[in-house]
């Protein structure tokens, strides 16, 4: 149901393959747990700017999301499988699990075997963090 409460025809069609791949479990309320990599102090990789520590919601306006699938590391707030794991971050770097709710997804880029979510979701909450990758 949420997944069909997304405004994107074209994120419900990527993110449902995605999901489907990668075998990421669905939550009682119907979002669904995927992976991203943060710093040892749970800021971003990228700018090193926003806080994922554990609990933390994460969120950017919808518009302001790169929805081009055939570009790899643009703007919007990223998530990955766990297969995608080991293509980014370096041995300082934490895993983070997040709860993402399907209807705020933008885009998922159609490189790394569908196994990267780089773009969306407008909103994401960091359910619980991991040591390492």
């Amino acid at each position: 149901e949420n997944l069909m409460n997304n405004p994107s025809k074209r994120a419900v069609t990527e993110l449902y393959g995605f999901l489907e791949k990668n075998s990421l479990p669905i939550t009682p309320d119907g979002h669904f747990l995927a992976y991203k990599k943060v710093r040892k102090d749970f800021l971003d990789i990228h700018s090193g700017t926003m806080s994922n520590a554990v609990g933390t919601v994460v969120e950017m306006e919808r518009n302001m999301v790169d929805d081009d699938q055939n570009r790899t590391c643009s703007t919007g707030l990223h998530f990955c499988s766990q297969e995608y794991l080991a293509h980014f971050g370096d041995g300082t770097s934490r895993t983070v699990i997040l709860k993402i709710n399907p209807a705020d997804v933008v885009s998922i880029p159609n490189d790394y075997n569908n196994s990267n979510g780089n773009h969306p979701p407008s909103q994401l909450e960091q359910a619980r963090g991991l040591n390492g990758p």
